[in-house]
């Protein structure tokens, strides 16, 4: 984790401040080798050099979306889930998990937006409801003795002099001696033959695996791609929110195959190779971008994709109005 003492230069600023972007450089405290880089940034320097600049400078929309809340609280929950389960070799209660979801929004202050609050219970139920269901279908599939080898792994490692940072869902071994991840995402659109033919070369599975073997030199077969549906039914006219549960654990229950979906997805040697291949010559990219050797420019391509960019508005206008700066530059692998 990036210390504050590295940031002391940037300060959060109000909108009318109005700093331009085109006045906005990469921070020289920041570099590859010292301080690395996370998967997630790195997505963000392929997608698009600009949003990688901003992201790096910590800049955000200080107005907060809800798109992903409900997937945010899912996936920490589970996280939890098998954290509890590797330390106490046991399956949480349904009474821990509920006080889990119902403390989330203490412990995640900027879960929701302000105007957004009255939705908190919603979500928490929701994720309560979905949790519990997710650990009755998988509990004897995932909650064996010696199965569970990590689980909310966070890693450091070098490569090539260049520092790779991250935090895995889970390692367990699918057969003894035979190592495998597993990666949990949420949706609300399924594509199942889209899912496969992109997991062939997923950048964040391939970057997991090469960073879990240069840091125990054992190979890793595989990812399994742990996938969940956000529910599509909606709270009904005069339906109180335990009779909306109650009627989704009903659903749930009737068409499980339909929320919780799995996707196998080994990786030979050859993936692996041609990933670290192309790992490096990204690596060098960023490298040379934050060395003043290459120009942030901005990939109009990316602007609008399944979701609005949520720097589209500041390029816009030329200048961050509407954003602040987080504290932490890789806040995903804060501790919670």
């Amino acid at each position: 984790m990036i210390p504050k003492s590295s940031w002391k230069r940037f300060k959060k600023e109000s909108a009318g401040d109005a700093i331009r972007i085109k006045d906005v450089k990469f921070p020289p405290e920041y570099s590859l080798q010292k301080h690395g880089i996370t998967q997630s940034l790195l997505m963000s320097f392929m997608k698009c050099r600009r949003e990688f600049l901003l992201k790096v400078n910590c800049w955000s929309l200080t107005a907060k979306r809800t798109t992903f809340a409900n997937g945010s609280i899912t996936h920490d929950i589970l996280d939890k889930v098998y954290s509890y389960y590797m330390k106490n070799k046991k399956i949480p209660s349904t009474k821990i998990v509920k006080d889990w979801c119902n403390s989330y929004d203490k412990d995640h202050p900027d879960w929701l937006p302000e105007d957004k609050q009255d939705l908190a219970p919603l979500y928490k139920i929701i994720a309560f409801t979905i949790c519990t269901e997710y650990i009755r279908f998988y509990r004897k599939k995932d909650f064996i003795p010696n199965r569970i080898t990590g689980a909310e792994v966070e890693f450091c490692v070098v490569w090539k002099g260049f520092k790779l940072r991250g935090k895995r869902d889970l390692r367990f071994q699918m057969q003894p001696g035979v190592n495998w991840q597993m990666e949990t995402k949420t949706m609300a659109r399924i594509e199942p033959d889209a899912i496969r033919e992109m997991l062939t070369f997923n950048f964040q599975n391939l970057f997991y695996v090469h960073c879990e073997e240069v840091e125990f030199g054992e190979p890793v077969h595989g990812v399994l791609y742990n996938v969940i549906r956000n529910p599509g039914t909606k709270l009904h006219a005069g339906e109180s929110i335990i009779q909306y549960a109650n009627r989704l654990r009903r659903e749930i229950r009737k068409n499980q195959s339909y929320y919780f979906l799995r996707f196998q997805q080994p990786y030979t040697d050859e993936d692996k190779k041609q990933f670290r291949k192309e790992l490096l010559y990204k690596l060098r990219e960023v490298d040379a971008l934050l060395k003043h050797r290459l120009y942030p420019w901005k990939n109009e391509k990316n602007c609008v994709s399944r979701f609005k960019c949520s720097y589209l508005p500041a390029c816009s206008c030329g200048k961050l109005i509407g954003y602040g700066q987080y504290k932490r530059l890789m806040s995903e692998l804060e501790e919670q």
